[in-house]
């Protein structure tokens, strides 16, 4: 019975937070038309489901900036800080990751007062399939606080005419590990 309960009261937070930041789960169309005023968080988010217990790595999870209106700061700075930890409970595709979905972390702790810089970002506005030409159209520009952007396109420039390595959901941020760099024009001898 307890387990039920507990099961129970996992999926209404869940649900209660996905509810109440609108955007809980990735893969939604962007609006190009947001107001740049508002507030925005870089968030987690599962690429697969995860099984309880599971090592985390870097493949299995993606960063997106959504609008934050309405609910706190994400606990998790980006990627970085999530690989090689366990997860807690069992994750789905698209969830976004909390500290409290994960096991403590037995390594000594960052520094949680990292300073945070303004940097900018790419993210797509729609679904882009594994092997797609990236078009421009595909594509928005933001800039949100955050303490680590390393991986990140900065520029839409940067990628108009790469194609996609793997499936890029809405709303994800653009980073080089999910791109094919343009290959060189065929010279005929």
């Amino acid at each position: 019975m307890a387990i039920y309960a507990r099961a129970f009261i996992v999926s209404f937070a869940v649900v209660t937070f996905a509810v109440l930041t609108q955007n809980a789960q990735c893969g939604q169309s962007i609006d190009s038309k947001s107001n740049p005023s508002e507030p925005k968080s870089v968030v987690v988010f599962a690429t697969r489901a995860i099984s309880k217990g599971t090592v985390i790595v870097d493949a299995d999870l993606r960063e997106s900036v959504i609008n934050s209106r309405g609910f706190r700061e994400s606990d998790i700075p980006g990627r970085n800080s999530i690989t090689g930890r366990r997860s807690r409970y069992a994750m789905t595709k698209g969830q976004i990751i909390l500290e409290r979905d994960l096991l403590p972390s037995h390594a000594k702790p960052k520094n949680a007062e990292q300073s945070k810089h303004s940097a900018n970002f790419v993210q797509a506005k729609r679904a882009i399939r594994a092997g797609s030409i990236i078009a421009r159209s595909d594509l928005t520009e933001g800039s949100v606080k955050t303490t680590d952007s390393s991986t990140w396109v900065r520029n839409e420039n940067q990628v108009v005419g790469m194609q996609a390595k793997f499936d890029i959901v809405a709303g994800q941020l653009l980073t080089t590990d999910v791109l094919i760099a343009k290959s060189a024009p065929f010279k005929a001898r």
